[in-house]
């Protein structure tokens, strides 16, 4: 988004007069400065003007540092202090333009006294009234050169991190930057080739050549950004103000976007801005768009993406802020590397998930996203995603666990989250705890229905009486040899009825408390009644007695045939016996109570063999023969 509706035709207006005044052989990467001779006119000198020292007492140059397009830097021994100094001064054909400009790039940065910035020792005049620039001697490379030299970095520097190494560099160029915003001037031409690094990774900011004042605070002899009307900077990192250069569009927050353009570099290797020519190049400032590699990290590429914005106003509010900023990325980045590994794990585990695996898989990726978003916060309290994210993962998993009924896992985890997310989720554990507990319930009543020790010496004393009355019967019949008779009949199923329901009275509370004793004792009572209604079915269709007794023959056959099947299979010779019984009454009436006889024996027999067993192994277990009576000893575990 352009800053101003009417840049580009504003550009192609300035253009012809631009490239004149830059030349049609202008290179991207370097400096472009306000031409000597153009309608630009220097301040004249004021009373405020730094006055030059006496001529210095220096040395002759002993050696050649360097030189540029207005002056040369030479090594000299600065005698009254006796050490080696570098020595800056104009080129022997420089008029007074040159000797002027020269003299105001040492001001501004002498005015500017800060570690990171070169210190100016003395202007002076020389011999021939000539000014000389007396400055600390640096060495090192220029930051440029590093950065397209990692190996230099690591060998030089024994740097094992080189974002790391880089970004600090950074920080003390934001420092040096600062300090001039302080002093209300801005550079103007920040770049990687504009900072030396010392060989003890000392960090010099250099060429204050394009510096302005960007208030009236300071004297004439601080050139001013209102006053400025040409294209100056280098194109591959400058603002969009800077491109039609109209000095009133520069600020502090020029400095920020040629920061942002630094940023930039360290992150994507390059420089932001290119063309296919400088007329390109400079038309599509206004209009960048940032790309970042996929490495890049997130929350630096936002900082550096912030510092570029295309209007001021939207930029970070100051240099402190930007490195602040950079330097809170540097002092959090562990944590936020903890957070992305934790966040792969995330992702791995809501893979699993949809795959439903196996239960170990999942919780070795759950434990490590937990231990990985927390070893975060611990490194950096504030971290703006860790904590949502751990909630996120154990929310998850409490899920997870109830979905595949859990609800202790579940409780486990809810304790982890914070009050009013536990209070959402706490409805839901609730819930199938209470369906858990139902079940608990449910699973503890069918485990006492099918324990056959639950009663079993209840049972067989009932068992024992009932079989006795089963047996009663034939065996009076037998040595009595009298008649069945309907009083007979009658009277003895009234008696049986009685009996049996006082038994299971007496024994209700024993009988009652499984399925097993519960059907024993149904049965019990359903034979009595079921043989007298049979007994007056007959009765009313003109039977005999014995045609009831034999009626009742196979009602005992079809209840011995159902308890069995439905209830303790392994009675199954009892009900045999029955058929048998029945059988031989059709075949062989006469031996009706001898077969009655043999069946209820057989009824007792199979009895005893089921359920004494149980009894004797109960007995062992408890102690107790039966109510208070206790066997001798110790109960046997």
């Amino acid at each position: 988004m352009s800053i101003d509706k009417t840049f580009a035709q504003t550009f192609t207006e300035l253009w012809p007069a631009m490239l004149t005044a830059i030349g049609e052989d202008a290179n991207p990467s370097s400096t472009i400065r306000p031409s000597l001779g153009d309608s630009l006119d220097l301040p004249p000198p004021d009373e405020d003007q730094p006055i030059l020292s006496a001529p210095s007492a220096v040395g002759p140059p002993l050696k050649r540092l360097g030189e540029g397009g207005m002056g040369v830097v030479d090594r000299v021994e600065q005698r009254s202090v006796g050490r080696w100094v570098a020595r800056k001064t104009a080129r022997d054909d420089a008029g007074q333009r040159v000797l002027r400009r020269l003299m105001q790039e040492a001001w501004v940065t002498g005015f500017l006294e800060h570690p990171n910035i070169v210190p100016i020792y003395d202007i002076a005049e020389d011999a021939e009234g000539r000014p000389q620039i007396l400055m600390r001697e640096i060495s090192g490379d220029d930051w440029e050169r590093l950065l397209r030299s990692p190996d230099r970095v690591r060998e030089r520097f024994s740097a094992t991190d080189l974002l790391d190494w880089h970004l600090r560099v950074f920080t003390s160029v934001c420092n040096a930057v600062a300090y001039a915003h302080d002093k209300s001037i801005i550079h103007r031409d920040l770049k990687p080739e504009n900072v030396m690094i010392g060989p003890f990774g000392e960090v010099w900011v250099l060429d204050w050549g394009l510096a302005v004042a960007v208030t009236n605070e300071h004297s004439s002899w601080i050139p001013r950004a209102n006053q400025e009307r040409r294209l100056a900077g280098t194109p591959r990192y400058m603002a969009p103000e800077m491109v039609l250069g109209a000095g009133h569009r520069l600020s502090k927050q020029t400095d920020v976007y040629l920061l942002g353009a630094i940023l930039y570099q360290i992150l994507t290797g390059q420089p932001p801005h290119d063309g296919s020519d400088l007329q390109n190049l400079l038309s599509k400032i206004p209009d960048f768009q940032a790309s970042w590699p996929a490495d890049a990290p997130a929350r630096l590429c936002a900082i550096a993406e912030q510092a570029l914005s295309p209007k001021p106003e939207d930029r970070q509010p100051s240099v402190d802020v930007l490195r602040a900023e950079v330097q809170r990325w540097l002092d959090t980045r562990r944590a936020e590397e903890l957070a992305d590994e934790a966040q792969a794990q995330v992702d791995a585990l809501t893979v699993l998930l949809e795959e439903d695996t196996d239960r170990q898989r999942l919780y070795a990726r759950f434990s490590a996203a937990r231990f990985g978003f927390r070893q975060a916060l611990r490194e950096w309290s504030e971290h703006p995603t860790a904590e949502q994210s751990l909630h996120s993962v154990i929310t998850t998993m409490i899920r997870w666990e109830l979905d595949h009924d859990n609800p202790e896992a579940a409780d486990s985890l809810l304790t982890e989250l914070p009050d009013e997310q536990q209070a959402l989720l706490s409805v839901e554990t609730a819930t199938l705890h209470e369906a858990h507990a139902r079940d608990a319930r449910r699973v503890a009543r069918m485990r006492v229905d099918l324990d056959e020790s639950v009663g079993v010496r209840t049972r067989i004393f009932v068992s024992f009486i009932v079989a006795c009355c089963w047996i009663a019967f034939p065996v009076y019949s037998l040595v009595a040899d009298t008649q069945v008779t309907w009083t007979g009949l009658f009277s003895g199923s009234v008696f049986i009825v009685t009996l049996f329901t006082a038994l299971a009275v007496w024994a209700r509370d024993s009988m009652s408390k499984s399925q097993l004793n519960r059907a024993t004792v149904f049965t019990i009572i359903a034979v009595p009644i079921a043989q007298t209604i049979s007994d007056i079915s007959v009765y009313h269709a003109g039977g005999t007695p014995l045609d009831a007794y034999d009626a009742r023959v196979i009602v005992w056959t079809t209840i011995s045939i159902m308890y069995t099947a439905t209830v303790v299979w392994r009675l199954f010779p009892s009900s045999i016996g029955y058929v048998l019984a029945a059988t031989s009454n059709a075949l062989w009436p006469e031996w009706r109570f001898h077969a009655m006889l043999a069946a209820n024996l057989l009824l007792i027999i199979n009895f005893a063999a089921v359920w004494l067993p149980l009894w004797v192994k109960v007995v062992r277990r408890d102690g107790v023969l039966y109510g208070r009576f206790r066997t001798p000893g110790p109960p046997q575990k």
